[in-house]
């Protein structure tokens, strides 16, 4: 798994955001963390983040790395890399900030961080 196809997944998580699809959203997660947040869970998450602006978001960034130190500190063996992504609307600029690790040969979503820092 390359750090381009994390790059892909994590616009799509984020993009399943944007849309209104969380279950598909939800399908990223790692089992452990399919039982802590729920699609609705997902959803509650995402539009108390963007509520203070005005209509829904419009542009998606994805920023990735393997080496920011503060991520570095927090990675774990099955660590595949931490993305930052940008979302962007009318009147709000938010972020989510994951990490992605290998659930059995699969990416999955280990920490979602909401909020532009």
């Amino acid at each position: 798994m390359s750090l381009d196809d994390i790059a892909r997944l994590a616009f799509e998580f984020s993009n399943n955001l944007k849309e209104g699809r969380f279950e598909n959203a939800h399908e990223q997660l790692t089992q452990a963390n399919k039982l802590v947040w729920s699609a609705n869970t997902l959803q509650q998450q995402y539009e108390d983040m963007i509520s203070y602006g005005e209509g829904p978001a419009e542009d998606i960034n994805v920023e990735l790395t393997d080496t920011m130190e503060d991520w570095l500190q927090e990675k774990r063996e099955d660590d595949i890399g931490w993305v930052y992504v940008s979302i962007v609307g009318e009147l709000f600029s938010e972020a989510v900030a994951l990490i992605y690790t290998n659930e059995g040969g699969v990416p999955k979503i280990r920490t979602i961080e909401w909020g532009r820092p």
